[in-house]
């Protein structure tokens, strides 16, 4: 058997829109960054086809696959304690140690956006993208296409939204 790539390959890539909705709709459900999400897909994939062997699986999955967005933001606040994590991997089994330290963090309030109607969920699309909130824009625009459309903001904080089927703005 081999041993996974010392280093990380780049390649970049142009996603239909039909692929690129399909990975929003992951991300919101998997609570992932866009390219680990991609990564925790394409080991999916490849190792559900037999391409991969469950070694290289299990260290992929432990290493794309676990870490959500909200952790990744924590990680660069300062925190009250710091944490620690520390992950060894033995290449000649592919044997993976994982030993993480109890830490301190905030937690924002998650929000329901499928118990709000159009006008708060609007409003809510509208505060994130004035806050230049990464995640929360994404899930609300995923709420949106669950519901028939999409919203579009514009540089002076305006929101419009635009019926999925006519593509027309709707007042």
């Amino acid at each position: 058997m081999s041993e996974p790539a010392s280093r990380e390959n780049f390649y970049p890539l142009k996603l239909p829109t039909e692929l690129y909705l399909a990975l929003i709709e992951r991300m919101a459900k998997t609570k992932l960054s866009k390219g680990d999400c991609l990564i925790d897909m394409l080991t999916e994939t490849a190792y559900r086809e037999g391409l991969l062997p469950e070694e290289h699986y299990r260290f992929l999955k432990m290493k794309y696959g676990t870490k959500t967005v909200l952790e990744k933001v924590l990680e660069g606040r300062n925190e009250k304690e710091e944490a620690s994590v520390k992950v060894e991997v033995s290449a000649a089994k592919y044997e993976t140690k994982l030993e993480v330290q109890k830490r301190t963090v905030e937690v924002k309030r998650h929000v329901d956006y499928s118990k709000l109607n159009d006008n708060e969920l609007l409003e809510a699309y509208r505060k994130a993208m004035l806050s230049n909130d990464v995640v929360a824009p994404q899930l609300i625009q995923g709420e949106a296409k669950r519901r028939g459309y999409r919203f579009k903001a514009d540089d002076s904080g305006n929101v419009k939204k635009i019926s999925l089927k006519a593509g027309v703005s709707i007042e």
